[in-house]
């Protein structure tokens, strides 16, 4: 018999909520499923405790193997037959030699679980929240591509509020309803006449998970409150949605200064074209100050965000000095495992890789910066904290405005294997001055009383009542009288005074665990043994 056992992975570093809907909405729902057909030696698939095989005995033996080549790549499946426990035991030697925390993970015999996802995550530690697994194919859709079932909205979540942080232009959330569009600070109220505030039953919880996720082909009401006034109902049907990184990049005019900001939200593919044009445009006009929009940025490709922080500080400032280095586990202590090569620190990529729609060797723009303004939150995790780590660690000042950081000093190589990709922690990032304890975070240092590394800057609530990349908008405003004043104080009292009384429609959330969920994988530091670093 063949069953089939769904899983899902834990949500967001320091997120405690009570209501499944939230723990839900930032999780990618996966499913494997396993048989009992076998091509391996009896002798391989023999468990003995505290033995194991080289990962390469097992890999790619599949209880169903894929026929044909892969759509993304155009090169023919590995997959050869093999069975659910030839998968198995390929996670157990993998595990063994490339986890992190290989020593604190239980050996578990491959025989007592029916579906390698299932015997993947019984074997997650308690403590290790960035461990997960997705189908393969639905990995590669999203990361070079960008593509996800969606609406094209992202929430953001500010428990027990729902509310919208922004929408994709041309996406199904987009559209234009008579009354005018959804858009950013628009409030979830209800979902199929289940109200979001009230208590649910565990089937109405449910329904409000799917709901908020997505899926393709399927319809669900919702009510909400909206800035062009009133409640309004809008039916909303997922549609594979292609995600723009680089939602806004302009100049702004702050006195006699001229300052560049962007609005990135996500380190796939794409976003070399788009980080190198933006950069580019703000290169041509002169800005003497950036203002980086990292607030709703979860991590991703850490070549992407290697490029990013070289255009950002340029060559001089990074000639010599090492983005990161890697640190795996003590097995691995002199030579990459996934590359064979030498364990070298990263250095700042300055030039462009060829993903996406880009073109190869060109060389990269600069702004030469010796400090960048970052607007942060819950959700600026993993590679985006690597932009922030690395840049300190050249003497580039990064002053922060918003909320702490998730917390992700750790990374993982997506190893794919019978059609499912497993992201496992497999190294921990520190700067050029050896530096990668931010367990916690990086924080303004004005918020005292939270776990973090201070780094100058201020808190400031998420203002919804204005649009991203306004110079009003609470966070930017912020950022801006900073820029001018070197104090939080005006500002703030600015702010404090326009969200006096203020609920609903234009609310500032001020709350540190608000959060906007993206897909999993987006919550995290990525490497590919192919990418140029």
């Amino acid at each position: 018999m063949v069953r089939c056992v769904a899983y899902r992975p834990g949500g967001i570093r320091r997120r405690v909520v009570s209501l499944s809907l939230l723990a839900a909405v930032s999780t990618v729902l996966v499913t494997g499923c396993g048989g009992s057909s076998s091509s391996s030696t009896a002798r391989d698939l023999a468990y003995v405790p505290g033995q194991y095989l080289s990962f390469d005995t097992f890999q790619h033996r599949c209880e169903a193997p894929r026929i044909g080549s892969n759509p993304n790549t155009g090169e023919p499946y590995p997959d050869q037959p093999g069975s659910t426990l030839a998968e198995n035991h390929f996670l157990r030697a993998w595990m063994n030699d490339r986890y992190l925390f290989y020593n604190q993970i239980p050996d578990l015999n491959p025989n007592d679980h029916d579906s390698p996802t299932q015997y993947f995550m019984a074997m997650r530690p308690d403590f290790d929240e960035f461990y997960f697994h997705m189908p393969t194919a639905q990995w590669q859709q999203q990361s070079q591509a960008g593509a996800s079932v969606g609406y094209g909205i992202r929430w953001l979540i500010d428990f027990p509020q729902v509310f919208i942080a922004y929408v994709e232009p041309g996406s199904p959330g987009d559209i234009d309803r008579g009354w005018g569009r959804l858009q950013r600070g628009d409030e979830v109220l209800a979902i199929n006449g289940v109200s979001l505030s009230g208590s649910v039953t565990s089937a109405q919880a449910n329904m409000i998970n799917r709901a908020l996720s997505g899926e393709a082909n399927t319809a669900f009401d919702f009510n909400f409150a909206t800035s062009a006034g009133g409640n309004q109902t809008v039916t909303l049907t997922a549609e594979t949605v292609t995600s723009s990184p680089v939602l806004v990049d302009t100049v702004l005019d702050v006195g006699d200064v001229q300052v560049g900001y962007i609005l990135f939200n996500s380190h796939i593919a794409p976003a070399e074209a788009a980080l190198f044009n933006a950069i580019s445009d703000l290169q041509q006009a002169g800005v003497d100050e950036l203002v980086l929009d990292l607030r709703y940025n979860g991590g991703g490709s850490l070549a992407i965000a290697s490029q990013l922080a070289y255009m950002i500080a340029g060559p001089d400032a990074t000639n010599n000095r090492a983005f990161e280095s890697l640190q795996f586990n003590d097995k691995h202590t002199t030579i990459n495992p996934f590359t064979d090569a030498p364990n070298r620190p990263i250095s700042f990529i300055d030039e462009t890789l060829g993903l996406g729609a880009m073109s190869s060797g060109q060389s990269l723009p600069s702004l030469d910066l010796p400090r960048v303004f970052v607007l942060s939150g819950a959700s600026t995790c993993s590679a985006s904290e690597s932009i922030i780590n690395a840049l300190t660690g050249i003497d580039i000042d990064v002053l922060l405005f918003g909320a702490g950081t998730c917390g992700k000093p750790f990374g993982f190589y997506p190893t794919s294997n019978c059609g499912t990709t497993y992201f496992a922690t497999h190294f921990r990032t520190v700067n050029d001055q050896g530096f990668g304890g931010y367990d916690d975070g990086f924080i303004p240092e004005d918020a005292h009383g939270i776990p973090g590394v201070p780094l100058p800057g201020c808190s400031a609530a998420d203002d919804l009542s204005r649009p991203l990349g306004n110079p009003a908008e609470g966070r930017l405003a912020v950022a801006l009288n900073y820029m001018q004043t070197d104090s939080c104080h005006d500002a703030q009292i600015d702010m404090l005074s326009h969200a006096e009384g203020v609920t609903g429609i234009g609310r500032m959330v001020q709350s540190e665990d608000a959060f906007a969920p993206a897909p999993r994988w987006l919550q995290e530091r990525i490497l590919f043994p192919d990418e140029r670093l």
